[in-house]
């Protein structure tokens, strides 16, 4: 069961700690719909903000996500900070470019826990689309983890 919390101390833990799995099949399932709408995708990971994984999709699962998602807080942590300390703002989205293509990573907009999202597609992949995929599937999540 959810319940609503400030966002930060012991009762935000305890609202991450009692979603409940049907909510983590949800946001599971719309991550595989954004695979399945665009083969150039490779992965989504669907991450709290603690680094544990909360939904993934993508080949590999068992290996990828509790990795990716830690990495995928890590870095939305480090842009925040970076955002805050260069320019005196919120970050709420960073790409990385990489030989092989691009990953995006947005903070996503729900009210009741901190989540982040990342998602990489191959090189033949233009990073707009990427990021405007990205940018609708967070908006997605939110929508299911706020219902």
């Amino acid at each position: 069961m959810l319940f609503a919390s400030s966002g930060v101390g012991p009762e935000r833990v305890a609202v991450e700690r009692t979603v409940p799995p049907s909510l983590a099949q949800s946001c599971s399932a719309e991550l595989q719909l954004l695979l399945q709408k665009s083969p150039a995708i490779r992965f989504a990971c669907l991450s709290l903000t603690d680094g544990r994984p909360f939904a993934f999709a993508g080949s590999d699962e068992a290996r990828l996500a509790p990795r990716l998602a830690a990495i995928t807080a890590s870095f939305l942590g480090l842009s925040e900070s970076f955002a805050k300390e260069s320019q005196s703002g919120r970050c709420t989205h960073t790409t990385i470019s990489t030989e092989n293509g691009t990953i995006v990573v947005v903070k996503v907009a729900a009210r009741t826990r901190g989540m982040a999202l990342s998602i990489g597609a191959d090189r033949y992949e233009n990073l707009a689309l990427v990021l405007r995929r990205t940018l609708d599937a967070a908006d997605a999540v939110a929508a299911r983890l706020d219902a």
